[in-house]
């Protein structure tokens, strides 16, 4: 019991000292069982939802790491608002345009929004419960995964989500398709000048160069790298005047 104390201490000084995570306002929690971390609570921003875990499994005697964090929503929402919110993007993204897309509304029953389609790409199921999106079904290409995570991660009311889209035909991921996937949704931002913004990705590491019109912008588009599944680091080389 005090070897499992004093790694959830060392876990906890890690996050503390880490200038990149901004937890003073955050509402975390570390547990340790044996070697395995759990983290739990929530935090202000994309960026220590991602990080955190990364910098607790870094630490000494950390064999696995279990993600409970949730993110803080930018907007208080009601779950059906989520919803809506998530079936609005996925209809009107071109993308999915040949997808089956189903819905579970608050009563737990499905509700189809497209269908009946001769030959579908592809098909998603999502849900929101307590502000997490979940996601499930199967997509095309890997590019679209990410999509449709990304989409619903721009939810203001968002908490987490749960990515459970399968890829059929499989395929391998590297980094020509994860640079690619940033470099997407920097050009789906419309608060972003995406034409400015270059995108280079090695072993799961961005690093966004060229340049923005603001500050906010270049912050901006940080957190959108960040919200890409696969991401584990970003090095923002972004200029603002």
């Amino acid at each position: 019991m005090e070897q499992t104390t004093e790694l959830a201490k060392a876990v906890r000084a890690a996050l503390d000292n880490d200038p990149t995570l901004d937890l003073q306002e955050a509402e975390l929690t570390v547990h340790a069982t044996g070697t395995t971390v759990r983290l739990e609570g929530e935090v202000p921003h994309i960026i220590a939802k991602r990080r955190a875990p990364l910098v607790a499994a870094a630490v000494a005697g950390v064999s696995a790491v279990t993600d409970n964090l949730t993110l803080r929503p930018g907007e208080p929402m009601s779950d059906d608002r989520i919803r809506d919110q998530v079936r609005l993007a996925l209809l009107e993204e071109p993308v999915y345009a040949f997808y089956t897309l189903r819905m579970i509304d608050h009563t737990g029953a499905v509700e189809l929004l497209r269908g009946d389609l001769p030959a579908a790409d592809g098909h998603i199921l999502f849900n929101a419960e307590d502000g997490v999106v979940t996601l499930e079904g199967q997509v095309g290409s890997l590019s679209h995964k990410r999509l449709a995570a990304l989409l619903a991660w721009w939810i203001p009311g968002a908490r987490n989500v749960v990515n459970g889209l399968t890829v059929a035909p499989p395929e391998e991921d590297n980094d020509g398709e994860l640079a690619d996937a940033v470099d997407l949704a920097l050009e789906k931002d419309s608060l972003l000048p995406g034409d400015l913004i270059r995108v280079q990705a090695k072993d799961g590491v961005v690093t966004l160069g060229g340049s923005t019109r603001t500050e906010h912008e270049r912050t901006i588009a940080e957190h959108d790298a960040w919200y890409v599944e696969g991401v584990r680091d970003v090095v923002n080389r972004l200029t603002a005047p």
